[in-house]
């Protein structure tokens, strides 16, 4: 997966090299993007100050916005069950 400066993100087949999806939720730089342990959840965090979670497993449909981060999303860390994310 790649972030993009202009808030949007792509997700490539690790085997092939083609894209699976692309999509931008977000109008400022991703700033980090993780998949976690476990592969199904992928984290996107933005300077606009926004995590958003995709659930792989459901075409990468957004399943939740973190919110009230007072800076840009520069770092995040899933927890190695996969249920906890860190920013």
């Amino acid at each position: 997966a790649a972030g993009f400066f202009g808030g949007g993100f792509i997700v490539f087949d690790t085997n092939t090299g083609n894209e699976l999806v692309a999509k931008k939720h977000r109008r400022e730089c991703i700033g980090d993007i993780k998949f976690s342990p476990s592969g199904r959840w992928l984290a996107v965090g933005s300077h606009d100050n926004f995590v958003d979670v995709y659930d792989a497993s459901r075409n990468f449909k957004r399943v939740g916005v973190c919110k009230g981060h007072s800076s840009y999303i520069t770092h995040l860390d899933w927890s190695e069950d996969s249920r906890y994310l860190q920013t």
